[in-house]
């Protein structure tokens, strides 16, 4: 069978159906995991005030790959998912 998992946010693979993925992963049945949005932070405005500078999850600056979607490929690794 095919599963497809529509998720919200990178880790709601772990967090809301780690389980569940693994165990179907486990059982060889065809599992893809599509995420709606990259988890990045909104924009400077709507964490204060107009202007500030948003330095991203939790206060770091990145440069290049988001960590959250390294994050989220290195999880779906461990999920058994590709």
């Amino acid at each position: 069978m095919k599963y497809l998992f529509l998720l919200a946010h990178p880790d709601d693979e772990a967090v809301a159906a780690g389980g569940t993925i693994r165990l179907l992963a486990d059982r060889g049945e065809e599992v893809k995991v599509v995420l709606a949005t990259t988890g990045k932070e909104g924009a400077p405005h709507s964490r204060g005030k107009a202007g500030q500078d948003n330095q991203g999850l939790n206060g770091i600056r990145h440069s290049g790959m988001n960590i959250r979607l390294d994050e989220f490929k290195k999880s779906c690794g461990i999920l058994g998912v590709s």
